[in-house]
């Protein structure tokens, strides 16, 4: 099973939900192996370093950043890969998106992530855009892979931009196949927890907040909709 968390625009918290799904995967006993390919800034492996150095949670064993996607590691069949993938279009991240069997991919409110899956003008779409040949060329590959489309560090406040972003990204999933999840919300415990190496998943429930909580079950929902997907397959 190969995820790839991935997108052609930075700044949409890829290597937040890519370390998140990994813990849960892992927590909830999967074996998992996990790659950053987003070099030179390594946000996901230097989240697993500083996990690493913290005695007081568990991590898994295999991790590898990669320099050269061009070359990377023979992917296990009995584990669930996990990949990070940098925000640009090449064709070494185009054949990584190619094996993939899901693919998520955050997307922050805003007409200009939408923008490079599907172009939009004047609130029309207009035609496919650059990630979606990504798209394109793993359902040619993989044509029962699973694709999110996931809202992510969405504000609390519910504007009109908001809602029209939601209505245009349920037509739009119904015209290219794919699902929309609520992702994570914009709040500073992601920032926090990054030096220790933790997730909102190793906080203890009394000590949680009530914004711990919340984050909490949204990685969970996250992790459900894989799960289906993997169970089915």
């Amino acid at each position: 099973m190969i995820i790839v968390v991935g997108g052609i625009k930075g700044g949409t918290g890829k290597s937040t939900i890519a370390f998140h799904i990994a813990t849960h995967a892992f927590l909830s006993g999967h074996k998992i192996v996990t790659y950053d390919c987003d070099f030179p800034q390594f946000s996901f492996s230097r989240y697993y370093e500083n996990r690493k150095k913290n005695k007081d949670v568990k991590i898994w064993d295999e991790h590898y950043p990669i320099k050269d996607p061009s070359n990377m590691p023979a992917m296990k069949d009995d584990v669930i890969n996990i990949i990070d993938t940098p925000g640009r279009y090449d064709i070494n991240i185009l054949n990584i998106h190619k094996k993939a069997d899901i693919i998520i991919t955050p997307v922050n409110d805003s007409f200009m992530d939408i923008d490079t899956v599907m172009k939009i003008e004047q609130e029309r779409w207009t035609q496919p855009g650059q990630y979606y040949e990504v798209i394109f060329e793993n359902k040619k590959n993989k044509k029962d892979s699973l694709w999110m489309v996931v809202r992510n560090r969405s504000s609390n406040i519910n504007s009109k931009h908001k809602q029209l972003v939601e209505e245009k990204l349920a037509d739009l999933a119904k015209r290219l196949n794919f699902v929309v999840m609520p992702g994570l919300k914009e709040r500073n415990v992601f920032r926090e927890l990054f030096s220790h190496g933790l997730t909102v998943l190793d906080i203890a429930c009394n000590k949680m907040a009530i914004s711990h909580l919340a984050a909490k079950m949204e990685i969970k929902a996250i992790w459900k909709k894989v799960e289906e997907y993997i169970k089915k397959n």
